[in-house]
């Protein structure tokens, strides 16, 4: 979705909200389990010749935990802070600073699908558990732990210290 903010802009408006609901997903976060529709909401001000734009996204997703490969419902509230100069000698400046994380506007416009993909793709958590104490799957025979024991035995020896079990201390 594109916001316009030529009008924002144009008149002498401070700050401005604005609420969307994204309905399919860019095609990098289709396999992440993300339930939609997506709400997500974006305030945007002006501080004299800066544009701020905080974007919220309330995210609900269904995962794995990493341990046991229980499945999991989450919900959380991601949100990102964008800046963008509006002042042509700014803009100059900023665009010659390969450091910079200043945004530049195009055309007045921003595209709110990126933004809501760039708070997903850096603020989502790579890996869930479903508890501190989840004690995963057994290596050898893949019992769920958190249910029932093994009967594996898990004594293993290091096979880069094998040898040393033919050492034998007078």
């Amino acid at each position: 979705m594109i916001l316009d903010l030529t009008e924002f802009l144009r008149d002498d408006v401070k700050d401005a909200n604005y609420d969307f609901t994204l309905e399919n997903l860019p095609e990098e976060l289709q396999d992440l389990g993300i339930h939609l529709p997506l709400q997500y909401h974006i305030y945007v001000y002006k501080i004299a010749n800066i544009l701020e734009v905080e974007t919220n996204v309330d995210l609900r997703y269904t995962c794995y935990c990493n341990r046991c490969l229980k499945k999991l419902s989450r919900s959380m509230n991601l949100s990102l802070e964008s800046t963008y100069p509006l002042d042509s000698e700014l803009i100059d400046f900023y665009e010659e600073d390969p450091n910079s994380d200043l945004l530049i506007l195009d055309n007045n416009k921003i595209d709110t699908t990126k933004l809501v993909r760039d708070i997903i793709v850096s603020k989502m958590p790579m890996r869930e558990i479903c508890s501190e104490d989840c004690k995963g799957l057994c290596p050898k025979c893949g019992a769920d732990l958190n249910k029932e024991e093994c009967n594996c035995d898990d004594f293993t020896i290091d096979p880069r210290l094998e040898a040393l079990s033919a050492f034998k201390p007078d």
